[in-house]
Parts: C-alpha cells; structure tokens; sequence
C-alpha cells in the first residue's frame, strides 16, 4: 500500500514538473510575443511621428512658396531641365532658375561648359512681365503663367506648384524656338534663395 502511495505521489510530483515546465515555456514564449509587438508599436509611433512632422515641413514649405507667388516674390531654383524630345538633364539649381520680383521676371538656363552668352554657357533672359494669370484649383494646386519680354526675345512661363509641396515645374516657351522645356525643383521665396545670375543681353 505504501509502494502504491509512494508512486501515486512520484507521479503526481512528475506531472506537476512538467505542467510547470509547459507554463513556464508558455509564458516565456507569451513575454516575448508581448515585446515583439511593443517594440513594433514603437517603430510604427516613430515612423508615424516622423512621417507627420515630414508633412508638416512640405505643407509649411507649399505656404511659403503660394505666398511668394501671391506676392510675386519668388525664385523657382531649377534641379532638372527637360526638352520636348524627352531628353532630360540634371542641373546646377544656383544657375538654372526663374525668379520674379514685382514685374520684373529672370528666366536663366545655363550648362557651366562654356561661357555661353551669359557667362554660364546659356542664356539669361530679363524683362518686364505681362498677361500675369494666377489660380488656384479645387484640389489645392497652384498655378502662375506669365510672359517675360526682353529687348530681343520673350517667352511665356507656366509655372505649376502641387498642393502641399514647394517642388514646381514650369514649361517654358521661348518665342525664338519651339524648344518647348520643363524646368522642375524647388519655389522659394526670393530672400531665401542664393542663385547666381549671369549676363544678360537678351
């Protein structure tokens, strides 16, 4: 009798180890399911943080840039030029830009291979602005054409500016080509930018 309650209670010993064993193994397992997904709510706060601040600074950014065009105030600082044929090009920002000050328009386009007709191996094209027209779409788009009259050659400009962001392009039409090209980057305004403006004979 006493061989059979020893091991009923060896048994009973046996069987509790290892339910203890399973719910230890559980356990471990649960806390480190737990952290897993902590960590991960972590990492999504952070990217949605970060993500949030990021569309704060392009919104900030956008109201500037719709102000200095209101304003008429603005540099558009050229980081790509595109050609009708489809060839495209990146270039220097601080020479290639489209900057207007009250009605007084600059449209430069410059490669820095050669001294060109500005110094900068391309053209500037100064003058007096005219058939100025601004609007805004219902999506929040920003648009601004207008047309720039030097002594030799004008040009007309459409200038577009997407909602919530400052990166613009703009399609310029040189009356003495129809070498129709698009110039995209950054719209700041005017005291903000640093471009480098060459000789202008046009």
């Amino acid at each position: 009798m006493k061989r059979i309650l020893l091991m009923t209670a060896l048994l009973f010993f046996a069987v509790s180890a290892v339910q203890a064993q399973s719910t230890d193994k559980q356990s471990k397992r649960e806390a480190r399911k737990e952290a897993k997904a902590q960590a991960k709510a972590q990492r999504d706060a952070q990217r949605d943080a970060q993500d949030a601040l990021v569309k704060t600074e392009e919104m900030q950014a956008f109201l500037a840039a719709k102000q200095a065009i209101v304003a008429r105030d603005f540099v558009l600082e050229g980081s790509q030029i595109m050609f009708r044929s489809g060839q495209s090009f990146f270039v220097n920002s601080y020479t290639n830009f489209i900057s207007l000050q009250g009605d007084q328009a600059t449209v430069q386009i410059a490669s820095m291979q050669g001294n060109g007709l500005n110094g900068f191996g391309g053209v500037t094209v100064e003058g007096t602005i005219s058939n100025a027209r601004y609007n805004v779409a219902n999506n929040g788009d920003v648009s601004f054409s207008f047309s720039v009259s030097g002594p030799q050659i004008s040009a007309t400009v459409d200038i577009t500016l997407p909602h919530g962001t400052n990166s613009a392009m703009a399609a310029i039409q040189p009356n003495f080509s129809g070498q129709r090209m698009t110039m995209n980057g950054k719209l700041l305004p005017y005291e903000d930018s640093k471009v480098l403006r060459g000789a202008s004979n046009l």
